[in-house]
């Protein structure tokens, strides 16, 4: 669900694991001529229970959701490119090189410059780290404002795909991804198994309609 003039990345998403809306509606399965499904007509004070409880549940979701959408002050740093700020904070804090940001995304998703992926990377970051809306990497993060960062992950050791490849015009890194798997030429973007859909990324130079951010709109 997302709100009228509210970027892509603040809709608001109920977790597919949750049990608790659908049981809320059931006073108001069927139709009021479809006696067969539900024959009693709900109740006022039933429906006035049914709609509080329906508020409670978005306010919770809404409040985890906007927590989920805000960067912490490491990640401004990073994309900010202030690497001496950064190596006070993560001097005192040794846990914010997880730190979750928007998207549940890491500090070296938001990498500005190759100076702070590298710091990041010598304080233990994670690479390949996924974040939790378009389950992508810091390499696949970067390749649209940062490049420079993209390929700079790529040489550590990232996991690189044919889309990065192509997004870095990185003909001898698109030739060894060919020999490793011919079928990666047959990918495409929003299919499965390799690059499910999953959700729009609000600066879509990085996705389209997938999980994928090199491909650009």
């Amino acid at each position: 669900m997302r709100l009228v003039g509210e970027p892509a990345s603040k809709r608001l998403r109920v977790p597919r694991n949750s049990s608790r809306i659908p049981s809320l509606l059931l006073p108001f399965r069927g139709t009021p001529q479809d006696s067969s499904v539900n024959p009693a007509t709900p109740k006022p004070e039933m429906v006035k229970q049914c709609l509080w409880q329906l508020r409670r549940v978005e306010s919770v979701y809404t409040c985890r959701m906007a927590q989920q959408s805000a960067d912490q002050a490491v990640h401004e740093a990073a994309r900010a490119g202030l690497t001496d700020n950064l190596a006070e904070m993560l001097a005192m804090d040794p846990s914010l090189i997880d730190a979750k940001g928007m998207d549940a995304r890491t500090p070296l998703h938001c990498a500005g410059t190759v100076a702070v992926a590298a710091l990041l990377l010598d304080h233990g970051a994670r690479i390949d780290a996924r974040d939790e809306d378009h389950d992508s990497t810091p390499a696949q993060w970067r390749i649209g404002e940062s490049p420079d960062v993209a390929r700079f992950l790529v040489e550590r050791g990232a996991k690189a795909d044919i889309f990065l490849a192509a997004a870095l015009g990185d003909g001898a890194l698109a030739e060894r991804l060919v020999k490793e798997d011919r079928g990666c030429l047959a990918h495409r973007i929003g299919k499965l198994p390799e690059f499910p859909v999953v959700s729009f990324h609000e600066k879509a130079g990085p996705c389209q309609a997938n999980s994928h951010p090199a491909i650009p709109a």
